[in-house]
C-alpha cells in the first residue's frame, strides 16, 4: 500500500492520506492515543439522520472549537466553528450523500470523533 502511494504521489503530490479517520470508521482505532478519544465528549442527535443533525457537548465549551465532518475516503466535506455552551452546533445534512460520516470536534488539544450516519 506505501509503495503505490508513493508512486501516486510521482504524479499526484497534493493527495492527503487520512488513514486514523478511515480506520475508525471501520471500528479500528489505536489503543493508547493522546490525540484522538472516541465519543466521550460528544453527541449527534438524531443519528442516523436525514436532513439536520445538533451536536452537544458533554461537558460546557467555554472557548469554542471546530467541527469537521469527514466522507468515508477521509474528504473534509464540513467545517464550522462550534457555539459557547453545550450545543454545539446545528447543521443542515441536505448537502451531504447517504452514507458514513466521522464529525471531529476540537477543542483547544482535544478532538473527539463520532460516526455519523445519513439516510434517505
Amino acid at each position: 500500500m506505501y509503495i503505490a502511494r508513493g508512486l501516486l504521489r510521482v504524479l499526484n503530490d497534493s493527495i492527503e492520506y487520512f488513514d486514523d479517520i478511515v480506520c475508525l470508521q471501520a471500528g479500528y482505532y489505536r489503543a493508547k492515543s493522546d490525540e484522538v478519544k472516541i465519543n466521550p465528549g460528544i453527541r449527534i442527535i438524531p443519528n442516523p439522520a436525514n436532513s439536520i443533525i445538533e451536536i452537544y457537548s458533554y461537558k460546557v465549551n467555554d472557548n469554542g472549537g471546530e467541527i469537521r465532518i469527514y466522507n468515508s475516503i477521509g474528504e473534509c466535506v464540513y467545517l464550522a466553528k462550534t457555539e459557547i455552551g453545550v450545543k454545539l452546533k446545528s447543521i443542515s445534512t441536505t448537502n451531504l450523500s447517504p452514507g458514513v460520516y466521522t464529525v471531529n470536534t476540537s477543542f483547544g488539544e482535544c478532538i473527539y470523533t463520532d460516526k455519523l450516519i445519513i439516510i434517505r
